[in-house]
């Protein structure tokens, strides 16, 4: 969702992800189903979300929040205000973006991403000070996740 609202009444699922950019706002009624989430701008979502991947949320002025449960194998969150009343993954971090890893395993999060795309997220989860080549951090570093 990028520039805009956009309310969906119901159910939301897409074979892949789900995003949204700084100023996009995206409200569910239903839950959502996809492969990742990647969070930006604001969401609200009134039931679960159940992902197949990766949910990513490190945009600082965005801000979520799922009125049910969250399910993902990996669920990464930075500075971005995230609240979930129920959330299961099957690797969890918890970060300061370009600061530290507060919550989480790095190796089970490298792991679990490969080692290309896990040195490329590497500086943002504080763990590296390299410089690595990225041209954002969209959801192209969970294609193995």
């Amino acid at each position: 969702m990028k520039r805009g609202a956009l309310l969906i009444l119901g159910n939301l699922r897409v074979s892949d992800a789900v995003g949204t950019d700084e100023s996009g706002k995206l409200v569910v009624t239903g839950r959502i189903d996809a492969r990742h989430l990647y969070l930006e701008g604001d969401l609200r979502v009134h039931m679960d979300v159940a992902l197949r991947g990766a949910l990513f949320g490190f945009y600082a002025a965005g801000n979520s929040q799922v009125y049910g449960r969250a399910t993902a194998k990996l669920g990464l969150i930075g500075d971005h205000e995230w609240e979930c009343d129920d959330e299961h993954y099957e690797v969890s971090g918890r970060f300061s973006n370009f600061v530290e890893l507060q919550e989480g395993d790095p190796d089970a999060i490298r792991r679990l991403m490969g080692e290309k795309e896990f040195a490329i997220l590497a500086p943002m989860l504080g763990l590296s000070d390299e410089d690595t080549e990225c041209d954002g951090y969209g959801m192209k570093l969970f294609l193995r996740v």
